[in-house]
């Protein structure tokens, strides 16, 4: 990871995260609004639209707890945020992932405010799973984007200062 990045790359990178951001939020608001209330049919035995409202977090855990996730979600998407401002070592990787992350926060946290809780409708047929939403699946792969990030380029980025320091000291 390039630790010489100039403060205009960093801005394109935040602006990027922006815009991911905004889509992620816009196509999660506009599923919710055209599934809202629905069911249908989509893929016999794979997968299907079932409306439902889940008041609590994932898998429904804390049901009626709307305030207290909201702030929690809240919280810790200022906690991304304030992470993403200080993070210099930013890649394409990297600000699709938090992208996604954020997104499907803000989707989610909407939906809290606005509803007092979060309109859930993709349900898989193929296997016993939560209903879950577009929100849902952002953060999750966000989620697994940034790990892959941060365990795959970190190790490389070790291994070529390791590499760097070996070269300095023989010459």
């Amino acid at each position: 990871m390039n630790n010489n990045k100039s403060k205009f790359q960093l801005i394109k990178y935040d602006i990027a995260i922006l815009l991911i951001c905004v889509i992620v939020v816009a196509i999660d608001t506009i599923a919710k609004l055209i599934t809202d209330g629905e069911t249908l049919d989509g893929i016999p035995g794979f997968i299907s639209i079932f409306s439902t409202h889940n008041f609590g977090g994932a898998w429904s855990i804390f049901s009626n707890a709307t305030l207290v996730l909201t702030i929690t979600s809240i919280a810790l998407l200022v906690v991304i945020l304030f992470f993403n401002a200080v993070y210099k070592d930013k890649s394409g990787l990297y600000t699709f992932a938090i992208g996604l992350v954020c997104g499907g926060a803000v989707g989610n946290i909407i939906d809290r405010v606005f509803l007092g809780y979060v309109r859930d409708f993709i349900k898989l047929e193929f296997m016993k799973f939560p209903v879950f939403n577009i929100a849902d699946c952002a953060i999750t792969i966000g989620t697994i984007l940034l790990c892959i990030y941060f365990v795959i380029f970190t190790k490389k980025d070790k291994k070529q200062e390791k590499q760097n320091l070996e070269d300095k000291t023989d010459n």
